[in-house]
């Protein structure tokens, strides 16, 4: 009697994957530019707008007036304001894949997952900044009059890959780094139990041009532009229960850069972890290779968001205060969005640029369209995005539809 009563009592708590049918898609109006030369706002505008052809568009804003500004924005990308919802709420970043609410369902009724926030390791979870956005989740529950599920972990949405049938993908580094004393084992038992799954796959590494800024140049003296320390989502995607997608850099584009020599160890390793998992069925993972564009290298200076964000953290070499410097670029093919007919990703290419960046932009995009035959990919230019250390997956949170 008692089992029954205990297994009656379980709840059963699900992360629906990416693919499945959605709601909405939440977005946060950015605050500031990363550079000075690509304004962000433009980018999230023809990003709201595209999205409002399939799904709804939540947008927060400080005030407003910034949500005026915001619509208006919108609509001249070509949006349908009929299905774009302002929400004014006070925080200070555009990454809400990252310190926003995660939507699942417990007992099949939707609910927000809440998590501690430390702005990637840059700060500390009690610090002013970290505070802002760690509300955020908390925020839109009540906005929306859902319950939490809360959880003491420090980790962000951007490292957390679902395929919907008890599987979650993940970046170890990352996890161990923002939970310093906790073990793999422990940090694994909360998301089994925060998230529903049965089984974390945990990945060794991100890419290098994603590693933690304060950890000091790469090599070259190029800077990192407040990166996470390596996400799932620049990495490794599920594009379906049992298929994975994990970025590539070839030994001929490793030998000419150090930085992609490096990487490309890294997703290898990765590749192996990966070659070793089994489904909840027992059944060999299917992995397909995504390309990784050119990198990205530009001087930056003072005056641009990301420079003066990155020459006040603590280096152990000083930082050439008041000299601009070369920085990368987080820019991947495998920060795109899946939502409802559609397939939002990045294209590099612009005039003035070799064609082999052209060339990676088509692949990518064909590569996804044999994923995804029954959804529309759509193309856009989120450049001024990666200067501040993310792409289009970052800067999005789908909620599911209830």
């Amino acid at each position: 009697m008692l089992l029954s009563f205990i297994l009656l009592g379980a709840s059963s708590v699900r992360v629906p994957a990416e693919w499945e049918a959605q709601q909405s898609v939440w977005l946060s109006w950015p605050r500031y530019d990363n550079v000075r030369d690509m304004p962000v706002a433009p980018v999230t505008a023809e990003l709201a707008a595209k999205l409002s052809a399939t799904v709804g568009v939540d947008v927060l804003v400080s005030d407003d007036r910034m949500g005026q500004d915001a619509a208006s924005l919108i609509q001249r990308s070509g949006g349908n304001l009929d299905r774009v919802r302002m929400h004014v709420l006070t925080n200070n970043e555009i990454w809400i894949r990252d310190f926003g609410p995660i939507f699942m369902t417990v007992d099949g009724r939707t609910r927000v997952g809440t998590f501690r926030f430390s702005y990637w390791g840059y700060s500390t979870p009690q610090s002013k900044e970290s505070k802002d956005e760690d509300a955020v989740d908390e925020r839109v529950a009540s906005m929306l009059g859902l319950p939490t599920r809360p959880s003491s972990l420090i980790t962000e949405g951007g490292n957390h890959e679902f395929n919907g049938k008890g599987l979650m993908m993940a970046v170890w580094a990352v996890e161990a780094q923002r939970n310093p004393g906790k073990s793999k084992n422990q940090v694994a038992s909360e998301f089994r139990r925060a998230f529903g799954v049965k089984k974390v796959v945990w990945l060794p590494f991100g890419v290098m041009e994603d590693d933690l800024t304060f950890r000091g140049p790469l090599p070259g003296g190029v800077y990192t532009c407040i990166t996470t320390g390596g996400h799932v989502d620049n990495t490794a995607r599920f594009v379906n229960e049992n298929t994975v997608l994990l970025a590539e850099v070839t030994e001929k584009e490793a030998s000419r850069s150090p930085i992609a020599r490096e990487s490309r160890r890294r997703l290898e390793a990765d590749l192996k972890a990966l070659q070793g998992v089994r489904d909840l069925n027992g059944k060999k993972l299917t992995i397909v290779r995504m390309p990784s564009p050119e990198l990205n290298v530009r001087e930056i200076g003072p005056g641009d968001g990301v420079y003066d964000f990155i020459s006040a953290l603590k280096y152990q070499t000083p930082f050439p205060q008041g000299k601009r410097v070369k920085a990368v670029a987080a820019a991947s093919y495998m920060n795109f969005l899946i939502t409802n007919g559609q397939v939002i990703t990045s294209a590099f290419w612009k005039p003035g640029r070799s064609q082999v960046v052209r060339q990676k932009d088509e692949l990518a995009q064909a590569i996804l369209k044999r994923m995804f035959p029954t959804r529309t990919i759509v193309a856009i230019d989120a450049e001024a995005v990666n200067w501040g250390g993310g792409g289009i997956h970052c800067i999005t949170q789908q909620q599911p539809k209830s």
